[in-house]
This record gives C-alpha cells, structure tokens and sequence, in this order.
C-alpha cells in the first residue's frame, strides 16, 4: 500500500480570516514574497523542500517537517521547530527565540 503524503505551506494573518496554502515535496523554489508584521507562517509535512521567507513576519513554526530548509529574514517572536528532523535554519536578520522540540537533527545559521 502506497501512503501518499500531504504538505502545506500556509501564511496566516493574524486578525484576518485570508489564508494561502500550497502543497509541496521535493520543491526547492517555494518564496514567500508578501508577508507582513501580523502574519505567522505555519510549515508543515514538508519533505526534502526549501522554503525562503522574505520580509519580517510575527512566527514562523515548522513542524513534522522531514529535511526542510528555511531561509527567512527575521521573526518578531518566535521560530519553534517540532518533530521536524534534519532540518536546517538560516537567519539572515533578527530571532529573539528559538524553539526546538521533539527533533533529533538540525542545524541554525546565525547571521553576524
């Protein structure tokens, strides 16, 4: 039996009932362009993709994610990254906190 697997990025604003949800495997070319300061953005189920976020968004979370990359340029609260393992993160700008859960491999890239 064949189990076919689901992943979605998903941009939430945080007063808004407005969504975008794409899925995606084995993508390497996922941008999110129009983001704001009250938005979180929720990565979930994602295999073997890497997803740049540009602009500062309020939280990005990244979960059951398995070798996903994120590139993003800063949160306001949090990045938290559960049963995600192999992932990789790299802040290019500011992360006051960063939460990791339930994930036995991963690397963050820090910006100076």
């Amino acid at each position: 039996e064949h189990r076919q697997s689901r992943a979605f990025v998903s941009v939430l604003p945080c007063l808004s009932d407005d969504s975008s949800q794409e899925y995606h495997e084995g993508n390497s070319e996922i941008v999110i362009e129009e983001t704001e300061l009250n938005q979180t953005v929720h990565i979930y189920a994602c295999k073997n993709s890497v997803i740049q976020i540009k602009g500062k968004v309020n939280a990005i979370s990244l979960l059951n994610c398995h070798r996903t990359s994120i590139l993003f340029d800063s949160v306001v609260s949090q990045l938290s990254v559960t049963s995600s393992p192999s992932f990789t993160a790299q802040i290019l700008g500011l992360c006051p906190t960063l939460n990791v859960e339930k994930t036995d491999s991963g690397n963050v890239y820090l910006s100076k």
